[in-house]
């Protein structure tokens, strides 16, 4: 500040002038000890040239520091011709038992408002910037040269001796209050280049040999491979017997002969195994021709049961009847062919017929609630979809309850897709028994458990794909609930594709 710059100067020493001195040199300080590039900090003022402030010392004397071959090129920047900034090397020596040493000095006026009233004084050691310049990555004989604004050098740097007969490349920088020169020898420049050339040219030729030697052994050994290949094919067309050579498994090529030893042999093999199967195709054959009989035979049976039954009453309408009727219903839908068209609407019937067998079974115990959307039911359907997921609600929910349990069916369409839930109000599961089961229809094999709700989805999965979904919720003592969502596909749709 203006007022303790104003403080400095006036002669006399008081409490206020200490004070002032002291941030000045708390300030100083700060700067220079932060800096491992700087040896020292002095402020001088022009009103009291004999009295100065050091970093290290505090307030110094003229006639008692040893320092002060740059008190007159501080005071000369006084005047207005000269530069706000000065840099210029010396040698000095700043305690009496050392011995002279280079110095870099660079000075700067301080301006009370426009007015000059004193320097700043920096000390900066030439030996720091030298181990800089060892750590970069200069050639040998490579010069740097650093100058001040007068054209003075500065400072200088040279890794090992210059050339006395040799030209350089020479690259010159100038700043505001420094430029900076370096040279470097040609000589040294292209030399690593030139090395680097040679041991490419050299790493290419032997690149080039291994090359060709390889591309000829390669050749070699591929034309070996393709004659076996071809004495194979050879074989096999006259049908003579195929070389068994022993093949390493290394290449395509051994890859190809070894598969093709091995087809050509599984071949024969094959048409002795065809042989066989076909005796057991027609032994097959003539069971199954056999076994419809069996239903056939059981479908009579029932219908003269159902006859006996009607003459026994004297009714058509009893219950005996009426179960013999849904049961023959069942079992001739459920042993038809697998693959013929139904409609919802006929699956749906025959999940009814096996729901009024049950509620014949358990009377009053199960009630079934359907819920059914008429526009559905025109959609192509997959046989046996109800009857296995009802049979579940009936046996793992419904029948271990209590009291009497509920079965609700629900079958809507949502635009192009068919939902159909079968819920029941039974046990329920808890979240460990719920997590089981859903694992269990997603692995192979069948259990114990769940059979019909684990073939359901496989024969979804075969049918639908991944079209299809299939979820379970369950809540123990609350009830479980099974939801699936399937295309939406007309009957009229699929007779006419």
């Amino acid at each position: 500040k203006s007022g303790q710059l104003e403080l400095l100067q006036e002669e006399g020493y008081s409490s206020e002038r200490k004070a002032v001195e002291q941030e000045f040199l708390y300030y100083l300080q700060n700067h220079t000890n932060s800096r491992p590039y700087i040896h020292s900090g002095y402020v001088a003022f022009f009103e009291t040239p004999d009295r100065f402030l050091v970093s290290n010392l505090g307030v110094q004397d003229i006639n008692s520091y040893h320092d002060i071959n740059w008190i007159d090129t501080a005071m000369s920047l006084r005047d207005k011709r000269n530069p706000e900034a000065l840099t210029v090397r010396r040698t000095t020596r700043f305690f009496s038992f050392e011995e002279n040493q280079e110095i870099i000095t660079v000075f700067r006026i301080i301006r009370s408002g426009i007015h000059p009233v004193g320097v700043v004084v920096l000390n900066i050691k030439p030996s720091y910037f030298d181990s800089l310049m060892r750590r970069l990555l200069l050639v040998e004989g490579q010069t740097i040269e650093i100058y001040n604004e007068q054209g003075e050098t500065i400072y200088s740097y040279s890794k090992g001796a210059m050339l006395e007969n040799g030209d350089y490349l020479k690259v010159v920088e100038k700043g505001s209050m420094f430029s900076s020169v370096s040279m470097t020898p040609y000589a040294q420049l292209f030399k690593l280049p030139i090395q680097l050339s040679k041991i490419l040219l050299l790493v290419i030729f032997l690149l080039s040999i291994l090359v060709l030697v390889i591309t000829y052994l390669d050749v070699r050994w591929n034309t070996r491979r393709l004659e076996v290949i071809s004495g194979i094919l050879d074989a096999a067309a006259k049908g003579e017997t195929i070389p068994r050579r022993i093949v390493r498994r290394e290449d395509e090529y051994g890859y190809l002969i070894e598969e093709m030893i091995r087809l050509f042999v599984a071949n024969e093999e094959t048409k002795i195994q065809l042989i066989e199967k076909k005796s057991k195709f027609n032994e097959l054959e003539l069971m199954a021709l056999q076994a419809q009989i069996n239903p056939h035979f059981l479908f009579n049976t029932l219908e003269t049961i159902n006859w006996e039954a009607s003459r026994l009453t004297g009714s058509l309408q009893n219950n005996i009847s009426g179960m013999v009727q849904n049961l023959s219903d069942v079992l001739k839908y459920s042993l038809s062919n697998p693959s013929d068209p139904v409609t919802l609407k006929e699956e749906l019937y025959y999940a009814q017929c096996y729901v009024a067998i049950q509620q014949q079974r358990y009377s009053d115990t199960i009630e079934v609630l359907w819920d059914i959307d008429q526009e559905a039911l025109s959609s192509k359907g997959m046989k046996l979809l109800l009857q296995p997921l009802i049979e579940n609600a009936i046996y793992h929910g419904a029948k271990e309850k209590e009291a009497s349990s509920t079965i609700v069916i629900r079958i809507r369409r949502l635009d192009e897709f068919i939902s159909l839930c079968i819920s029941d109000n039974g046990t329920g599961m808890k979240a460990e028994q719920l997590a089981m089961v859903k694992l269990r229809i997603e692995e192979e094999g069948m259990e114990e458990s769940h059979i019909g709700l684990k073939n359901v989805y496989k024969r979804l999965k075969l049918h639908y794909g991944d079209s299809v979904q299939f979820s379970i919720d369950s809540e123990w003592r609350v009830g479980t609930s099974i939801t699936i969502l399937i295309p939406y596909i007309p009957m009229s749709d699929e007779h006419n594709s």
